[in-house]
């Protein structure tokens, strides 16, 4: 490589194969030279094809598991001093199966010194110098996976929400530098990823996948634009990304359960044609059809009454852990809603006081947005989206009998049904 070029320099880890390899190439195309690093020899032939782009390149076979590796990576990575102008952080591996029984520890620390361990050591070295020369582009390679409990991917998971928080700390940290940041997002990209986790005979290693040339695509357009992140590449991923910010945590595990369950892909309903997908919202079991908002809602709902104090029904919110209560007269009939926000605008923002103040104070008057008991869960779904809200309450004749939550919807609706009422909600939320 030669001392002086007017071509920027960007660093890629992990690539010799899938979004690795794809981001490198982007990186060529582009203008860039590369110093490019992976474990396995065919880092060599990754880099006679970019120099075939026009790139000049170093390739570091190197294993990025130990300090050792790391450091060998970090000398190499600025050739007769120069610094690079962006990074790729990419480099990463999985394991699949339950913790307590199928996997070995020596694999899972593999995935913690790989995916958060040199991400961060690279890193150290990488932000120090680009905040030194005052300009620089760093992109994490997150995933979809790191806004979800990884039921069978325990570690993986917790190791990408690791990268993910790590990012978006950093980028805050480094708004007044000229340093950006930018965390890629993945849903189940075509890589060898799954065949290495082990997790092939998995809803999600055997279902419809991204293409990693729509994901690099994606990943270096928003690094080159500054963007926070990104979430790529399929428009079923950025619903499920979206989808993520409303469900509970509780949920999300079941459904990661769902598809990365060892032995979940095999059979009929798990050989990839019937759009199982890595982290789908909802799969669609067949005696869900015709089920009505009885069927699934959480019944036994509490009230609070409209004659009890704002402070106490504030207790019960923290008590049941929700963020919205139905109001309830002394003839059990609905009155209204109390969220959260109205103890926080319509009582103490107005200097009341919640101890005097009664819950039916807070009603305003307006109707209140219900569903029958006996309407179809295809009714509540249009209900949540026309009037953007995530909790309806359940009524039979006059009375209360329930809540249909977003969740429960999602157990009970197939995933474009699912995805539309996730679009619907986020487009305010």
């Amino acid at each position: 490589m030669t001392d002086q070029t007017s071509r920027p320099l960007a660093l890629v880890t992990g690539a010799s194969s899938g979004i690795g390899r794809e981001l490198a190439r982007e990186f060529a195309t582009n203008g860039f030279d590369l110093v490019i690093a992976a474990e396995d020899e065919r880092i060599g032939t990754v880099a006679e094809e970019l120099r075939g782009l026009g790139a000049e390149v170093i390739a570091v076979q190197v294993d990025l598991t130990t300090d050792r590796g790391v450091d060998n990576l970090i000398s190499r990575a600025a050739p007769r001093g120069r610094v690079p102008d962006a990074a790729a952080l990419n480099a990463g591996i999985g394991a699949g199966g339950a913790f307590a029984t199928d996997t070995a520890l020596e694999d899972e620390l593999r995935i913690v010194d790989l995916n958060v361990r040199s991400t961060v050591h690279l890193a150290k070295h990488l932000v120090a110098d680009m905040v030194a020369r005052g300009s620089g582009r760093i992109l994490f390679t997150s995933s979809i996976a790191s806004t979800m409990p990884g039921t069978y991917q325990a570690v993986y998971n917790a190791s990408k929400s690791f990268v993910q928080s790590f990012a978006l700390a950093l980028r805050e940290e480094l708004k007044d530098t000229g340093v950006t940041v930018t965390a890629l997002m993945p849903g189940p990209t075509d890589t060898e990823f799954f065949e290495r986790a082990d997790m092939l005979d998995t809803k999600v290693g055997a279902g419809d996948k991204d293409d990693p040339r729509d994901v690099a695509r994606d990943g270096f357009e928003a690094l080159m634009a500054g963007e926070e992140r990104i979430i790529s590449a399929s428009l079923k991923t950025k619903l499920q990304g979206r989808g993520s910010r409303l469900l509970p945590d509780s949920v999300k595990a079941k459904m990661h359960a769902a598809q990365a369950r060892p032995g979940s892909g095999e059979g009929p309903e798990g050989n990839g044609s019937a759009v199982p997908h890595e982290y789908d919202i909802h799969e669609k079991e067949d005696d869900d059809m015709g089920k009505t908002a009885r069927d699934v809602m959480s019944g036994g709902a509490e009230c609070v009454g409209e004659n009890e104090t704002v402070l106490d029904a504030a207790r019960k919110l923290a008590d049941l852990g929700v963020g919205a209560m139905p109001i309830c007269g002394e003839d059990d009939r609905l009155k209204g809603m109390l969220t959260d926000r109205d103890i926080v605008v319509k009582v103490l923002a107005k200097g009341k006081d919640p101890e005097q103040t009664r819950a039916g104070e807070t009603a305003d008057g307006s109707e209140v947005v219900t569903i029958g008991a006996d309407d179809s869960v295809e009714d509540a779904l249009r209900t949540m989206a026309s009037h953007k809200v995530r909790r309806l309450p359940v009524i039979d004749g006059h009375r209360l009998v329930g809540v249909v939550s977003q969740a429960d919807l999602a157990r009970s609706l197939d995933n474009a049904q699912v995805g539309e009422l996730v679009e619907a909600i986020s487009a305010t939320a």
